[in-house]
């Protein structure tokens, strides 16, 4: 019987960020979540983990004729 690969078996390639973190009161950017190949999250710091923090979701670009696109500034090439 052949195994299947599980995440825990792959190595991590590459990530990309699927999301802000915020601070509570400022509302800065203090880090990035990532998502892996792997499907693992990580949290990337920009001056070291902080604890008063909220999470907010990346915005996603939308595909031409996508649901949200007829409100995106419309430019002249």
């Amino acid at each position: 019987m052949e195994r299947r690969s599980s995440a825990a078996d792959k190595e991590r390639l590459e990530a990309r960020a699927i999301g802000r973190i915020l601070d509570r009161q400022t509302r800065e950017i203090v880090g990035w979540v990532y998502e892996w190949n792997t499907g693992e999250r990580a949290h990337l710091w920009k001056n070291g983990e902080r604890e008063d923090v909220v999470f907010e979701d990346e915005v996603q670009p939308c595909k031409v004729g996508g649901v949200g696109c007829e409100r995106a500034p419309k430019r002249n090439l």
